[in-house]
Parts: structure tokens; C-alpha cells; sequence
């Protein structure tokens, strides 16, 4: 063996914290997640998006400023999940 730990596996991250622990991570683990969360996002802002238009012009007939405001909020709200993913995934060193 040339090394001492055995041949190196790609597949495997290991990460180093303040306190000096070692962890190891599974980058394939890692992937699966980031695609699960990835394909929630799509089918969620999907179907949002795809019903939008019909609250607007509903809440529209109440108020005008009302079914501009759930625009805003909706197109708001798609920015807020990428925003939040992107501080967790921050946050966890990813």
C-alpha cells in the first residue's frame, strides 16, 4: 500500500472544524440532497407561478393594490427560498 490510510477514496470529504474534529462526508449523500432540494424548488415554484396569474386577476377584481401586492409577495417569496438555501449551505461550510 502506498499510503499509509490505504488508497485514497474521491468520493469521500472530509472536513475539519474549529475544534479540530474530523468529519466525514459522503459526497454523494451531499449531491442526492442538494438534487431532492433542487427538484422541491422547481415543482413548488412550478406549480406557484402556473396558478399565479388566476389569484391576481381574482384578487384583482376586489382590489387592484390587493392583487398587486400577492405579485410582488409570490416573485419575492421565489427569491427568498434561493436566498435561504444559500445562507444555510453557507453556514454549513458546503
Amino acid at each position: 500500500m502506498p499510503f499509509a490510510g490505504g488508497w485514497p477514496k474521491p468520493w469521500r470529504k472530509t472536513k475539519r472544524h474549529a475544534r479540530g474534529e474530523v468529519i466525514v462526508t459522503d459526497k454523494n449523500s451531499e449531491t442526492r440532497s442538494t438534487a431532492i432540494a433542487a427538484a422541491i424548488i422547481l415543482v413548488g415554484a412550478t406549480a406557484l407561478l402556473y396558478l399565479m396569474p388566476d389569484v391576481i386577476v381574482r384578487l384583482g377584481d376586489i382590489s387592484p393594490w390587493l392583487g398587486t401586492g400577492f405579485g410582488v409577495l409570490i416573485i419575492l417569496a421565489f427569491f427568498l427560498v434561493f436566498w435561504l438555501r444559500a445562507r444555510h449551505q453557507r453556514r454549513k461550510g458546503l
